[in-house]
């Protein structure tokens, strides 16, 4: 996990699946809530600027579209 620079608190996940990485990309708005704005499969060696700013826009559309109250809490005990 990594907090992606320039990118407005977005930080990234990389995962992988057989052969294949996939790349996730999430917001944590408060210590109790992650988002997940973006899933893709890397293709090529970097970071890209449009996957970026795809989880960027998709972080503001969120910010204004959804009150971020938390209303429920899960938890799971092993």
């Amino acid at each position: 996990m990594k907090k992606l620079k320039d990118a407005e608190g977005v930080h990234e996940l990389r995962v992988a699946l057989d052969r294949t990485t996939w790349r996730l990309t999430f917001w944590k708005p408060s210590n109790k809530v992650i988002v997940v704005l973006t899933v893709f499969r890397k293709t090529q060696d970097g970071t890209q600027t449009a996957d970026i700013d795809r989880a960027i826009a998709a972080k503001k559309r969120c910010e204004a579209e959804h009150d971020l109250t938390i209303t429920h809490v899960f938890e799971r005990s092993a």
